[in-house]
């Protein structure tokens, strides 16, 4: 029966053992007497990974925009983040440090949840409450049409969407937004 090896970079009195499958291992000290047997190997699974808190989702055109907390005590460069969508079950995966995701190509007019879990190399954490639901609309205040339109916006914030074609996107004053479709648009 071969000998286990004792790592003697770890003087007394304690001493680093190594088993090679198959060996038993006898240590007596003093009154004591432990025996091992490397026949069977137990592992310790890590912690689970908290959930992220006070998941929040603000709905947007075929989008969903997420913001949660991360848990308390992970580390950001080896952690990362799964964003779920429900229903569908679509998924996201961002890094550690992020705090925040969109969600893309979402149904409009579909209610949906989502919840963030963190992972590591080894684990996937348990995840969040879901946040509350949310329904993505289209928001385009001016829409065009598949053709060639030359698209202008009111007096106030509008949100001016080309659906295709070469169109010209022209605002009309307060805060607008430009979203292109297919072809060749323009911002006047």
């Amino acid at each position: 029966m071969p000998t286990p090896a004792l790592d003697q970079r770890h003087p007394s009195p304690t001493r680093r053992l190594s088993l090679v499958l198959g060996t038993t291992l006898m240590i007596t000290a003093a009154a004591a007497s432990v025996s091992a047997s490397a026949t069977h190997l137990t592992t310790v699974a890590p912690e689970p990974l908290d959930a992220p808190t006070a998941v929040v989702a603000v709905p947007g055109n075929n989008t969903a925009r997420i913001v949660w907390t991360p848990p308390v005590g992970i580390d950001p460069l080896e952690t990362s983040f799964q964003v779920t969508a429900r229903p569908g079950g679509q998924t996201l995966l961002v890094p550690g440090t992020a705090t925040g995701a969109t969600v893309r190509f979402l149904t409009n007019g579909t209610a949906y949840s989502f919840t963030v879990a963190a992972l590591t190399f080894d684990d996937i954490g348990v995840p969040s409450v879901p946040s509350s639901p949310v329904t993505p609309q289209n928001v385009c205040t001016v829409l065009g049409t598949p053709g060639d339109d030359v698209l202008t916006g009111t007096p106030g914030d509008d949100a001016i969407c080309g659906l295709g074609g070469d169109d010209t996107l022209r605002g009309g004053g307060g805060s607008d937004t430009f979203v292109g479709g297919p072809g060749v648009d323009t911002v006047d």
